[in-house]
């Protein structure tokens, strides 16, 4: 949710004050070079782009002053290198390449400088063509005016904040929105620091700040706004892996720091299935029935399902990118033929996962347990095209979202995303005799976070007391039962991530076999890692009552 006070709504509308701005008027006097209009192109080859001044919102080819008697056929090129003495109580901005080189020498060594280096560089053209020598005459300098607008928001804050207050350097973009998570000593300044970065950064509308940890059930922070634009709403719109979306950061969760991953595994999944899952190849007798098998799984009143498109959108397969699961396509690819490859995502949020995939071919079903989320995937099915059928949505808690698809012998899922790095442990025992012996082993892609030089053993460790505890509750080794219902995960069997595996029999997954790889995907605060667990659902956890496949 995103809040503010009826007495603040001035602060986050008014914009930075003029009073303010009038700081950064200033003026420079820089080094230039006077030249005919027709011969601007070959002058500056001569000086190389190392000599121009660069300033992001300043020319650096001007006309001469209108008092000029040739205004119309010479310009002036501006150097980087200040004249004369800095004045007092002005500042530079940092992107700028300004030069105080020469400003205690005259013009000559300037001059001198060009010349020889000219010289040095003259034997390596082409043509000779150029070959003018710079002279003194051509030199003069100009007075050059500086104001807010040609400082950057970094030169902007650290002028206007308190020395000894640090000038803050991360925040994310999600279209028009830009999210902060100011420190405390930022806390009296925070309304300044949003309408800076609002007038600063290109195409930033409304700036929020961090108000909580992303906590609840629904994965949402509370936010507050710190600058808008008036009449701009938190609603925006986000370009990702080709897909358009749709979100509201203070109703659902999005990270566009995740971009790279859900791009990852799109790939990664893509890969396995080769050239046969273009979307055109999917036989629509087979969808047909598809859809018929998932309107009688979910039609017992308990969830809404929604289908949602217009047109489809297809692209081919791409090849393996540098990131891509290291085990050879042949090896993992699994068996589907001509038909549909299924993908189940328990935690689907707004899409980054699900609607890439089903633009991809792809038959896909994406759950969340927030009905906001849920809204904005069916909005961005239908925003992207996606043909119907392709992207069945429902609201409801994961594990039984899992259970549903995972006991039906008609859904044959071939992989399953677990996108919940805080709890999707906890839900693998959902997967626990579920899979029909006809149907194959999926592979399972689960999020996690994890701390220390000893991440790998401590999540295999996890996982392997999560699934040993579900196989002692289906053989009845186990007197308490699964709460299906329960989003929390802490239904599965309590684990402490100090503890040893208490019974040397116990279940253990195999690196080999199962295909297991835990990788990092990215920091996320001190000593924690976000991590994705790779691997395929072992046959002894798979099949109900341990019967092999078909």
């Amino acid at each position: 949710m995103a809040t503010h006070s009826e007495a603040t709504h001035n602060e986050i509308c008014a914009g930075v004050p003029a009073e303010l701005k009038t700081r950064f008027q200033q003026e420079w006097v820089v080094y230039a070079v006077r030249v005919p209009l027709a011969e601007v192109a070959t002058a500056r080859r001569m000086l190389s782009p190392r000599h121009v001044l660069r300033l992001a919102r300043k020319r650096s080819v001007v006309a001469p002053s209108p008092n000029h008697t040739a205004s119309d056929q010479v310009r002036i090129i501006l150097l980087r290198y200040l004249a004369g003495q800095q004045p007092r109580e002005q500042f530079l901005p940092q992107e700028s390449n300004f030069s105080t080189d020469f400003q205690s020498r005259d013009v000559a060594a300037l001059v001198h400088m060009l010349n020889e280096e000219r010289s040095g560089t003259r034997s390596s053209e082409a043509n000779g063509a150029v070959t003018r020598e710079w002279k003194e005459s051509m030199f003069t300098t100009y007075p050059l005016k500086l104001d807010y607008d040609d400082f950057g928001h970094d030169d902007v804050l650290r002028q206007l904040l308190p020395a000894s207050i640090p000038v803050p350097k991360a925040f994310e973009a999600t279209g028009h929105v830009l999210h902060l998570n100011l420190r405390d000593v930022h806390h009296p300044y925070k309304y300044l620091i949003g309408q800076v970065l609002r007038e600063k950064i290109p195409g930033i509308r409304v700036v929020v700040n961090k108000a909580a940890n992303v906590g609840g059930v629904f994965r949402t922070f509370e936010m507050e706004v710190l600058a808008a634009v008036p009449g701009c709403s938190l609603e925006t719109c986000v370009r990702e892996n080709g897909c358009v979306f749709h979100v509201d950061m203070s109703r659902v969760y999005w990270n566009s720091r995740l971009e790279t991953e859900h791009r990852r595994v799109i790939d990664a999944i893509r890969t396995l299935h080769g050239s046969t899952q273009t979307g055109l190849d999917a036989d629509p007798r087979d969808v047909s029935r598809i859809d018929e098998r998932k309107q009688m799984i979910f039609a017992d009143g308990s969830e809404p399902l929604r289908d949602s498109s217009k047109l489809p959108l297809v692209t081919p397969p791409v090849a393996a990118g540098p990131n891509a699961v290291p085990h050879t396509a042949a090896s993992m690819r699994l068996s589907s033929g001509q038909k549909p490859v299924l993908v189940a995502d328990a935690f689907a949020g707004i899409g980054p996962f699900a609607v890439p995939l089903a633009k991809h071919g792809f038959i896909v079903y994406a759950n969340d347990i927030n009905p906001d989320a849920v809204e904005y995937l069916d909005r961005n099915i239908r925003e992207n095209r996606i043909p119907p059928g392709r992207c069945t949505t429902c609201c409801m808690d994961a594990r039984a979202f899992l259970k549903k698809l995972l006991h039906s012998d008609r859904l044959p899922i071939q992989h399953i995303i677990m996108n919940l790095p805080a709890e999707a442990i906890h839900f693998l025992d959902a997967l626990v005799g579920s899979i029909a012996p006809a149907n194959p082993l999926p592979y399972i892609y689960c999020y996690c976070f994890a701390h220390g030089e000893n991440a790998y053993e401590w999540i295999v460790d996890q996982m392997n007391e999560v699934f040993d505890a579900a196989l002692q509750r289906n053989s009845g080794k186990a007197a308490e039962e699964v709460n299906p219902t329960r989003h929390a995960g802490t239904d599965a069997a309590p684990i402490d991530r100090h503890s040893k595996r208490p019974r040397v029999d116990s279940f253990q997954l195999d690196p080999d076999r199962d295909q297991l790889r835990v990788r990092c995907v990215r920091h996320v605060a001190p000593e924690k890692y976000m991590y994705c667990v790779e691997f395929r659902l072992p046959e002894s956890l798979a099949r109900p009552n341990g019967s092999e496949s078909a």
